[in-house]
């Protein structure tokens, strides 16, 4: 596109709706080839995931 980050957020995010960014942020977040959070070695709390 070439276009500077303020043109894009400008003119472009006004066409794409909110369902369209929340569609793809559940196809990124549901892929089970994403990579994986990092654990902190000496910290042993689980998280319990949203699934």
């Amino acid at each position: 596109m070439g276009d500077s980050a303020k043109v894009h957020s400008e003119l472009y995010h006004h066409w794409i709706s909110h369902k369209h960014h929340q569609r793809a942020f559940d196809l990124m977040a549901n892929n089970s080839d994403r990579p994986q959070v990092s654990h902190v070695l000496g910290y042993g709390k689980t998280v319990k995931s949203s699934d």
